[in-house]
């Protein structure tokens, strides 16, 4: 998605996505997007409204892929929670708006920019949005290549699909008999919950998505709260080992960073 900006190399964006990865496990309101934002704008040179564009667009679209895996998991099982299934239905409808919105910003973008020029002449703090406007709306477009949308569909349903076996293989474990479109079904409900307001690292919000999924499916809530905890703690080390590496090998990128780096410099 960023490469629709300028062509931009593998592992900054690989280290960028892990240290944000790590934000969003231990910071509250999902602000590892924002470190990773900040981290890929200071070593590509992208702006960073950009790269934050193609974040929010990013979720929107995988809120959908989520949606759609739910779906069809739950119809593959035969029964599932309704309470779940409409849940999953208003988050797609709202991904769907989200997706919409996505396709046709670039399309006002002549008369939002008129409407934004117009006004700075008139209020200083209007040209300033007016420039993140513009870079909002050109991070939508890299949406709009087609190679570009199915490589980002196809890698994301196959990340899904891996993470579904590691699901799968830690129930085996516990020994508990998760069937591959339950775990895809539980995949989907974490994260589509993900998107709402919680602790870091979802603690309470994932326990209750567990025991709301996996009870109507023969689990006790002893077992299911038993899974979701080791099911975290998995992501909780592997989040930390690697969004540790990420923080390490970007440490030289951020201002603030730099400066505290001078500091501890010995004075000649």
């Amino acid at each position: 998605m960023l490469s629709a900006n300028k062509p931009i190399a593998y592992a900054p964006v690989l280290w960028a996505s892990l240290a944000g990865s790590l934000g969003n496990n231990y910071l509250p309101a999902r602000a590892g997007e924002v470190i990773r934002s900040v981290y890929v704008s200071s070593v590509s040179g992208i702006s960073k409204s950009f790269v934050l564009a193609t974040a929010i667009g990013e979720r929107m679209l995988d809120a959908l892929i989520l949606s759609a895996i739910g779906a069809l998991s739950m119809t593959a099982m035969g029964t599932g929670s309704p309470a779940l299934l409409r849940a999953a239905q208003l988050v797609a409808g709202g991904a769907v708006l989200g997706t919409l919105f996505i396709a046709m910003a670039p399309r006002f973008e002549d008369g939002l920019q008129r409407v934004f020029a117009k006004c700075a002449r008139q209020v200083p703090l209007a040209a300033a949005i007016e420039g993140i406007a513009r870079q909002f709306l050109l991070g939508m477009r890299a949406f709009h290549h087609l190679g570009r949308l199915c490589g980002f569909v196809s890698l994301s349903v196959a990340t899904w699909l891996s993470d579904a076996t590691a699901a799968v293989l830690i129930g085996m474990a516990l020994d508990l008999r998760l069937s591959f479109f339950l775990a895809l079904f539980l995949l989907a409900a974490l994260g589509l919950s993900s998107g709402l307001p919680s602790t870091p690292g979802y603690l309470g919000i994932y326990q209750f998505v567990a025991v709301s999924v996996l009870v109507p499916f023969g689990f006790s809530r002893t077992q299911a709260l038993a899974y979701i905890i080791a099911w975290q703690a998995a992501i909780y080390a592997m989040v930390t080992i690697w969004g540790g590496i990420g923080l390490w090998k970007l440490r030289g990128c951020l201002p603030a960073m730099r400066f505290f780096r001078r500091v501890e410099e010995p004075t000649q």
